[in-house]
């Protein structure tokens, strides 16, 4: 419940927080006093009021919860909100670190009271529920406190703040969600058409294959306060670089998929789940295509501050999806399921890539081909890390 709050009450505002601050449009506490008076009165106040006026959707949405656990959840809600938007006000201010501690921190300290409560007071869901409201709470007053360290108070909403947030992450937001639905939309037309074993062998493909986008994750957020604050064209030769870097870590994960992904299956989850591999062979040149896409999408939103883009694609790609799965998947099953995806992925990746290059003036091949000083960079980083390892004394 509470990444189902995130999701539709933050409104992807925390990529607003860092957008303005990264191009130093607002000043942060402008941004702060925002972000407190959004986390309290949208996180908290439209849950509960939903909740005193029509109690039964919630139950509705998550049958079996008990009145108990669902309004801890509910108030928990505006503290998860303000930890995510606060962390985008620590990435446009260029502190990714202390995002990347404090997250650290905060699973170190769940996974540690998970195993008290479980081991020493022998308290299952109860104590875990506890574990995790008390340091979800702790976690936003933790945030609270390092914003004021770092100088970012409070101060009166501003009207002209309020009007440009909210309208860049509606449209940001629009993209979200529209991309969030691109990447489940073909597990639900599995289930629609061949049933819970069709989704069996295709949730297998897909979490193998989607594994191959973890790099994208840290990549882009490592750049996102440079690709955002920078000038246009140092902003698109650090796209490069990233991009460059991404295609071809995935080119490399698709060659292992390819050969190795039909012994693991058989290895790992038996020979009832060979009909995955097919499908995971189809997906890959789609997942590729998807793990350099959202660098290219970030700098159109982020740097040319136009997220209305990269949301028009998101909406207009969902649709060929759907409509390339009502024609396939009844025919192909799970494969044809799999080549929907890898379609609608690729043109995905067909319009975000065509937008970047007539932005930026580069050639596709500048995008997305590795070059010797991309090499270089790949040496010194293996041998750094092959002398650490080397220098640790056992």
């Amino acid at each position: 419940m509470l990444g189902l709050g995130l999701t539709f009450l933050g409104f992807s505002l925390e990529n607003a927080n860092t957008f303005f601050l990264g191009k130093q449009r607002f000043a942060p506490p402008v941004i702060h006093n925002l972000t407190v008076w959004w986390s309290l009165v949208i996180g908290g106040g439209i849950p509960l009021l939903i909740y005193g006026l029509y109690p039964d959707i919630f139950f509705w949405i998550f049958p079996g919860i008990s009145h108990t656990y669902l309004t801890v959840a509910l108030l928990l809600i505006p503290f998860s909100i303000y930890t995510a938007l606060s962390s985008g006000i620590l990435i446009g201010l260029d502190r990714l670190d202390i995002v990347y501690k404090l997250i650290f921190v905060i699973q170190l300290l769940i996974f540690v009271g998970a195993v008290v409560v479980l081991v020493w007071f022998q308290r299952a869901l109860p104590g875990i529920i506890g574990v995790v409201s008390l340091i979800t709470i702790a976690h936003a007053l933790l945030l609270l406190g390092v914003l004021k360290r770092q100088g970012v108070g409070f101060y009166r909403l501003q009207p002209d703040v309020v009007r440009d947030s909210v309208s860049y992450a509606g449209k940001f937001h629009l993209g979200m969600v529209a991309h969030f639905l691109h990447l489940k939309v073909d597990q639900l037309m599995v289930n629609f058409f061949i049933g819970a074993s069709g989704v069996g062998w295709y949730v297998l493909a897909v979490s193998l294959a989607e594994k191959l986008w973890l790099v994208t994750t840290i990549f882009r957020q490592a750049g996102l306060y440079k690709v955002t604050s920078s000038d246009p064209a140092a902003s698109a030769s650090l796209t490069n670089k990233l991009t460059r870097s991404v295609s071809f870590a995935g080119m490399i994960g698709v060659a292992g998929m390819f050969l190795f992904g039909q012994p693991f299956i058989r290895l790992v989850f038996g020979e009832a789940y060979l009909p995955s591999v097919p499908a995971l062979y189809w997906l890959l040149p789609g997942i590729w295509a998807m793990a350099v896409a959202p660098l290219l999408s970030t700098f159109v939103a982020m740097q040319l501050g136009r997220p209305g883009i990269p949301t028009i694609i998101a909406m207009f790609t969902l649709l060929v999806n759907v409509g390339l799965n009502w024609l396939l998947t009844p025919r192909l099953g799970v494969s044809g399921t799999a080549i929907s995806t890898t379609i609608s992925y690729l043109l995905t990746f067909a319009l975000i890539t065509t937008i970047y290059v007539r932005s930026t003036h580069y050639s596709v091949s500048q995008v997305f081909i590795p070059n010797r000083e991309d090499f270089d960079v790949y040496k010194n980083l293996i041998g750094r890390v092959k002398d650490s390892v080397l220098s640790v004394k056992v």
